[in-house]
């Protein structure tokens, strides 16, 4: 949902709360970015320490697999101009688990929380 324009994003958030049954759940796991930015810069080197310790910091990064994308004519047709720009940054919406918890609350779900964080991945909650 990190690469959604709030927008969308909100009509997104709608349409899932009314597709669940009272009581139902919708978990998300996905990148958020804290709007406290202390709390935002600590994730960052969690997040860069943990993939050093893991071994992945040279993979492939999300900028170079967007412009392979764009490059490949077949995978070029299935997004659109707009699209390839906008998420080509890797950084996506960029909302806070505060902006995604006032888009689902607006959407209609009654309780909405992290119920895990390692760095900037979360797994968000939202209770119908």
């Amino acid at each position: 949902m990190h690469w959604l324009r709030p927008e969308r994003l909100a009509d997104v958030y709608r349409d899932l709360a009314g597709a669940l049954r009272e009581g139902g759940a919708l978990v998300d796991g996905d990148h958020l970015y804290d709007e406290r930015p202390g709390i935002r810069e600590l994730a960052e080197v969690v997040k860069n320490r943990r993939a050093a310790r893991a071994g992945v910091g040279a993979n492939e990064e999300w900028k170079a697999w967007w412009a392979a994308v764009a490059a490949d004519p077949a995978l070029r047709e299935r997004f659109t101009a707009d699209e390839l720009r906008g998420i080509s940054t890797g950084y996506g919406n960029r909302l806070s688990p505060q902006e995604h918890t006032r888009l689902l609350r607006e959407a209609g779900f009654a309780e909405v929380s992290p119920v895990w964080q390692s760095g900037d991945d979360y797994v968000l909650t939202a209770l119908r």
